[in-house]
């Protein structure tokens, strides 16, 4: 299992253009398009849980797409790959890159935001949705970047794909006055087995939620009123999990957390 790092919030200035991304966010749903593909859940929920797609074109290239309107209409495809036969993580697009479009932060709701792959060489392609991002209102979306992690098998025949990832890359002018927030924030242990720590905590912080990757809230706290919050894991169930801040000025930091 990849071990993930603390996280920081930076101070932004008062009245500036702050750039920042959603961090590379998993999906926890499989809508339409579907068809072809083994256990196409397990492309998002772990290390070496494989979902795998017949592949004939003798690449292992995956074509990827991207969609705002829950489907019905894709950008043009970027190809992943090739990959080799054993499991390596590339990536398509880039902080700057729109792959055509051009966006706005109400395309990337669970609602609207869908994620494309396919194997135009046997027809196969399978949609991946609920991406969980959080954007402020009135962002500017800078660039998408998508992760995938897989394998093909040694005759060209089977993708065996382990992890999608999307980064949403955006600015937003703020008001924010520097001195309403921490200067970082600071999330640990990751992975944890006992308790998770949270600390230099805004005193505005609204809420503090914990998610799984079916959507469920497993632990929440509102209205923080210290710059230090502490919670046990220890009777979660191992996995990964959504960690949600929000903020009334900040708005809403996610980043995935991991039990073990």
């Amino acid at each position: 299992m990849k071990k993930l790092l603390p996280f920081f919030l930076l101070c932004i200035p008062v009245f500036a253009a702050a750039q920042a991304s959603t961090g590379f966010m998993p999906p926890s749903a499989t809508p339409a398009p579907n068809g072809g593909w083994t256990n196409p859940t397990s492309a998002f929920a772990s290390d070496d849980v494989y979902t795998t797609v017949p592949h004939q074109s003798g690449c292992r290239c995956p074509f990827i797409y991207l969609s705002w309107d829950s489907g019905v209409s894709y950008t043009s495809p970027q190809i992943i790959g090739p990959f080799g036969t054993t499991d390596n993580t590339m990536s398509a697009g880039s902080p700057t890159d729109l792959w055509g479009h051009t966006w706005n932060e109400t395309e990337f709701t669970n609602a609207a935001f869908r994620l494309k792959i396919a194997n135009p060489s046997t027809l196969i392609e399978q949609g991946y949705g609920d991406f969980n991002f959080s954007l402020p209102a009135g962002s500017a979306i800078l660039g998408i970047e998508v992760q995938v992690e897989q394998h093909g098998d040694s005759a060209f025949t089977m993708e065996f794909i382990d992890v999608i990832e999307v980064n949403v890359h955006y600015t937003t002018t703020t008001g924010i006055n520097t001195a309403s927030l921490a200067s970082a924030i600071s999330v640990f242990p990751n992975p944890a087995s006992t308790q998770l720590t949270i600390e230099h905590l805004s005193p505005a912080t609204q809420r503090i939620a914990l998610v799984d990757m079916a959507g469920r809230v497993v632990m929440e706290r509102m209205d923080v009123a210290s710059d230090r919050f502490t919670f046990s894991v220890a009777d979660l169930p191992r996995g990964m999990y959504l960690l949600l801040i929000t903020d009334p000025e900040a708005g809403t930091l996610t980043r995935k957390i991991v039990v073990q």
